[in-house]
């Protein structure tokens, strides 16, 4: 077989196809930043150039894009943390103590209910994304729903883009804002109901089948009160959130699931009162007999006495 050699047309073809994606590259770049004393001429020629010296180009740019990741990373490292306010950092030590605590009563239902796993992790999961969501809405809606305060950037910005100008704009501004708001509130309410739902669908699958016998008394006890302590931190964080009526929801789930570890305790102590009494032997009751009735006392007999005798005469 003959050895293919190639000519030097071909290696001057190959390097400038290589080349074109350079220079055109580096053509737009100039373009999108280009300002008033660029030229069209110029930009072209510095492309045929960089085009030309494209070894050196994907150098400069391999070398580029790295040191731009390295500045990146280093001012994510030395960035100040997001200043954040008391209050909502009692909200967010909240959070983390009720999604805690629902943990808790996750795995104590996996031991009680052992059969049912999957329908326990898929509630808890959806209850615990609940309470993120409900959570994130809240705190951003607050922002958000105060009608008087001052309009955000964002919303000027876009009615300045589209060419409104002076009083128009503030009020283009105020409109959109309010518009936002009303859909974070909407929002809000949906999560409120998917919560309260979800808090009332983990007590009914922490009562089973409504009696404790499935796993025993002192592991109903258990999970009972764990559920409970979820509960009341549910409240904590809805009274810092400010929602009284979500509180009050949550309140009555707190008050049926005391009535159910009251009746609990009564079947702990009938359980208890029961197995006192198991190691003492059943001996039937004796039966006592009447004494006998003795006949009343009798008078004792006397003999009759004789009638007197009447004389006969004579």
């Amino acid at each position: 077989m003959k050895h293919l050699a190639m000519r030097p047309s071909e290696i001057v073809t190959l390097y400038l196809a290589t080349a074109a994606p350079f220079g055109v590259a580096y053509f737009l770049r100039r373009q999108a930043a280009c300002t008033r004393d660029d030229t069209t001429a110029a930009a072209v020629a510095l492309a045929a150039g960089v085009a030309l010296a494209w070894p050196f180009a994907l150098v400069a740019t391999f070398l580029g894009a790295r040191g731009e990741r390295l500045r990146v990373t280093e001012a994510a490292k030395t960035a100040p943390p997001l200043a954040i306010s008391a209050h909502e950092a009692k909200i967010e030590s909240a959070k983390r103590t009720l999604l805690a605590s629902l943990r808790e009563v996750e795995e104590l239902m996996e031991d009680v209910y052992g059969a049912r796993q999957g329908r326990t992790r898929q509630t808890l999961f959806e209850t615990r994304a609940s309470v993120e969501r409900y959570t994130g809405l809240v705190v951003l809606a607050g922002g958000e729903a105060e009608e008087d305060g001052d309009t955000a950037p964002p919303e000027l910005e876009l009615w300045r883009v589209a060419g409104r100008t002076g009083a128009d704009l503030k009020v283009a501004a105020r409109c959109l804002q309010r518009r936002n708001a009303a859909r974070l509130l909407a929002h809000r309410n949906s999560a409120r109901m998917e919560l309260l739902h979800a808090l009332a669908e983990v007590r009914e699958l922490g009562a089973g089948d409504g009696h404790p016998a499935t796993a025993g008394t002192g592991a109903a006890r258990k999970l009972s009160a764990a559920i409970l302590e979820a509960f009341g931190r549910g409240i904590e964080l809805l009274s810092l959130l400010e929602d009284q009526q979500a509180a009050m929801g949550v309140a009555r789930l707190l008050d049926a699931e005391c009535e159910r570890l009251r009746r609990l305790e009564s079947f702990n102590l009938r359980d208890v009162r029961d197995g006192a009494h198991a190691g003492e032997p059943c001996t039937p009751p004796t039966l006592r007999r009447p004494p006998p009735t003795l006949p009343a006392p009798t008078s004792p007999l006397r003999r009759p006495e004789a009638s007197p005798s009447i004389p006969t005469p004579l």
